[in-house]
């Protein structure tokens, strides 16, 4: 029997068809998914309480998607670079 019988059809009618239709077809993408969403806030929650005030959501975006596609311990380790660097920012000025 060849593989083309257990291809799942790919048409969808909504995005929560498609999101479970996606989730059906590769199930530990949506684990991953939730785990980087979960770690993002996190990390986010973490720079807005150490800067305060100093916290920019715009320049924390910038900063953490400019690294592009990492592990979740790199981009907690550029978070904290990141923290550090906006401290010593909000010091000299």
């Amino acid at each position: 029997m060849t593989g083309k019988f257990w291809i799942r059809k790919r048409e969808t009618r909504n995005a929560s068809d498609f999101r479970r239709g996606r989730s059906c077809d590769l199930p530990a993408q949506a684990l991953a998914y939730k785990m980087g969403m979960r770690k993002f806030v996190e990390l986010s929650e973490k720079a807005r309480r150490e800067l305060g005030a100093r916290f920019d959501i715009r320049r924390f975006h910038d900063s953490v998607l400019s690294i592009g596609s990492v592990p979740l311990d790199v981009l907690e380790k550029h978070v904290d670079w990141f923290i550090a660097q906006e401290g010593k920012t909000a010091k000299s000025q």
